[in-house]
């Protein structure tokens, strides 16, 4: 078995002629769609039309290859790898859609088929690749599982049938089973409909929400805050003193529902919604290198404040995430920060953001 996925072209049309042909009749329903929403015999508007440049209409950017047997040099599938998710893909659909032509099933063309499929995704920035099909499709699932998926669950689609998603990591990082999912965000923090893994938005600079919560109390009626000192394994600024509790908001959640999961799991800490004081919204946008891969972080941020009167002994820090936990003047923090005086990834501004919404005057 020789494969290639190659792009389509002019000295291709005959084996698109040959596969289409034979396809369409006996199948009219198959994947990828996206070699079926146009007439292959209009050659020039098929080829011009085959992929999708830019985000439109719901779709997403995505790349057709045509999956070639060099040695009989005929087309034997198809596979469309769609750059971003949308919530509904994340849901059923996924990254890839591929396919196999009916006379070439059940060959094992469709386990190298996705592997050739994956390398793409690696060149296209893609850590993690979600694959889904339905539940009694046996072929689909097992080749999707020989090329590392895991199951995370199944759904039922909006045609009442189930499908299983799997996950497969591309990031070269072990641990999760499953990633982190993110909603991209214009410059105002909303929604744009697409969906990346966090890793993706650290990897190639992609808008997206966090969530950052700062604890206050008062001693001798000036304001101290708590600090957080992030785990030496983080896989960015480990070992620096953060934001009280701060964490990327989950693709489909909103601001308020994101902060207080995170207080919760980083910290134990369980209040009412209203309890935050919103102090405002920042864009966040820093490139550093931390452990040998580039981090391109671009965030919208919205901060809050939350009055809590706690001994650092009360609170119950998540240790995979936090490794230790000190309050701190606001004064002091702010002077320290702006001069370096201890390892951190504060910014001074937001420091003074809270500062001003607790009605405190700054120094």
């Amino acid at each position: 078995m020789n494969l290639q996925l190659v792009k389509l072209s002019e000295a291709y049309r005959p084996q698109l002629n040959d596969m289409m042909a034979e396809w369409l009749s006996l199948e009219q329903d198959f994947s990828p769609w996206s070699i079926r929403k146009n007439d292959y015999r209009d050659f020039d508007y098929y080829l011009a039309h085959l992929e999708q440049k830019e985000p439109q209409g719901g779709r997403v950017p995505d790349s057709v290859f045509f999956c070639l047997d060099t040695n009989r040099n005929m087309f034997v599938g198809a596979v469309n790898i769609r750059h971003y998710l949308t919530s509904s893909l994340l849901f059923t659909g996924g990254h890839i859609g591929d396919g196999i032509r009916p006379c070439q099933r059940r060959k094992g063309y469709a386990t190298a088929m996705i592997g050739l499929a994956l390398e793409e995704c690696r060149k296209l920035g893609i850590p993690w690749v979600l694959m889904t099909c339905d539940r009694d499709n046996i072929g689909s699932a097992k080749s999707i599982r020989n090329n590392g998926g895991i199951l995370e669950n199944e759904v039922l689609n909006e045609e009442g049938v189930w499908e299983q998603r799997y996950w497969i990591n591309l990031s070269g990082t072990p641990g999760a089973l499953f990633p982190e999912m993110l909603d991209v965000v214009d410059e105002n923090g909303n929604p744009t409909g697409m969906v990346v893994s966090r890793d993706q938005a650290h990897a190639q600079g992609i808008r997206h929400r966090t969530s950052h919560v700062w604890l206050v109390r008062f001693r001798s009626g000036k304001p101290q805050i708590l600090l957080q000192k992030r785990c030496r394994t983080k896989d960015s600024w480990p070992g620096c003193y953060d934001i009280s509790s701060a964490g990327h908001i989950p693709a489909g959640v909103d601001f308020v529902p994101s902060a207080l999961r995170e207080l919760r799991e980083e910290l134990g800490v369980e209040v009412a919604p209203e309890q935050l004081l919103l102090c405002g919204n920042r864009h966040i946008r820093k490139d550093r290198v931390f452990h040998g891969h580039p981090f391109h972080d671009r965030q919208y941020s919205r901060v809050f404040a939350l009055i809590l009167d706690r001994e650092e002994s009360e609170l119950t820090p998540q240790p995979e995430e936090i490794e230790s936990v000190r309050w701190m003047d606001l004064d002091e923090c702010i002077r320290s920060v702006s001069r370096n005086s201890f390892p951190h990834c504060i910014c001074p501004e937001e420091l003074e953001m809270v500062k001003r919404g607790l009605g405190c005057q700054l120094p």
